[in-house]
């Protein structure tokens, strides 16, 4: 709903909102494209948080590329914006994360202290982003942006969260 909100204000016309939400949609689906799962099941919470703040990592990468590959200045401000909601996720996992080690140190007494976030940023490992797209491939797929706009930075933006 609140997509199909931006887009109106936005003057696009025609915008539906799927009754019963993405859930509901019965039609084709984007898959994951990663050869490699990240995630297999076996792994522990902390494992599994770490993987999103890597895969939100390389999300925030992916679009702050994104924004200085395209010459338009309003796809520019798209991707930039998706800049810092991808900041903000990151932000919010992390404190999730410490939330957990902080409970873990509760019950059990002992646990390892978390990096900062900075420190994180600075040694996750940023080959895919979410939805399990590699990074460098989404690139090349936007490298001659000499003519995108506003509009095709959003739908990019969208396939990309869509999938995540």
């Amino acid at each position: 709903m609140a997509a199909s909100t931006l887009l109106c204000g936005h003057g696009f016309e025609n915008v539906y909102n799927l009754d019963g939400g993405i859930r509901r949609w019965d039609y084709e689906v984007v898959k994951g494209t990663t050869k490699d799962k990240l995630i297999t099941g076996g792994e522990e919470t902390f494992d599994v948080l770490i993987v999103a703040l890597m895969l939100e990592k390389g999300a925030l990468e992916f679009y702050t590329k994104a924004q200085r590959l395209v010459k338009d200045e309003k796809a520019a401000g798209v991707f930039q914006r998706l800049v810092t909601m991808e900041d903000t996720h990151l932000q919010r996992l992390y404190m999730r994360y410490n939330q957990l080690l902080w409970e873990m140190r509760s019950f059990l007494g002992a646990a390892d202290e978390l990096p900062s976030l900075d420190q994180l940023k600075a040694e996750l490992s940023t080959a895919y982003m979410e939805g399990g797209m590699n990074i460098q491939e989404e690139l090349v797929k936007i490298e001659d942006s000499a003519f995108m706009d506003d509009l095709e930075a959003l739908e990019i933006g969208l396939e990309k969260e869509y999938a995540a």
